[in-house]
């Protein structure tokens, strides 16, 4: 079968099921390499840890962990903190932001309950920004935990320096 061919049967099997490829944004170029190309990049992988203390002026032992994992163009964010905020019950945390090849296209809330070992205590929220900033918002200023996991599909480029 020549590649012109396999071509065809490809393009008019994407037509017929989505329409036009080339018109769909984000997708193959409509050819059976460029298929391949766009395979082969969502198969890359990434990864970036960081680990903050944030508020240090009202608990020396605050910290918290981000850490980001991309496969493709999704990703992954595992979050773990201890921390007990400012008295604002707020942070913007630019200084700590997602990192680029990381950040999601569109903003998005997380909410979730802070606990301390045993039982529920609070609330919390975090907004995450396509400039890859977040804003932090607690119900109990309190040296409490906070974790979560998040996903995403990210249009960032790929992250070279983080690749594993």
């Amino acid at each position: 079968m020549s590649v012109d061919f396999a071509n065809k049967i490809f393009k008019n099997f994407f037509k017929y099921y989505f329409g036009n490829p080339k018109e769909i944004s984000g997708m193959c170029d409509g050819t059976v390499i460029g298929a391949i190309k766009d395979l082969n990049d969502s198969l890359r992988q990434a990864y970036y840890t960081k680990t903050t203390v944030p508020w240090t002026g009202t608990n020396p032992e605050n910290f918290e962990t981000r850490s980001y994992y991309r496969y493709g163009n999704i990703v992954t964010l595992i979050y773990h903190s201890i921390y007990k905020p400012n008295a604002n019950y707020y942070l913007s945390s630019e200084q700590v932001g997602v990192p680029e090849g990381f950040r999601p296209p569109y903003e998005f809330m997380i909410s979730g309950q802070s606990v301390t070992t045993e039982t529920l205590s609070g609330n919390f929220a975090i907004s995450v920004k396509p400039e890859g900033n977040w804003e932090v918002w607690v119900s109990d200023a309190e040296f409490l935990r906070r974790d979560f996991i998040a996903s995403w599909i990210t249009h960032d480029p790929f992250p070279v320096e983080y690749e594993i």
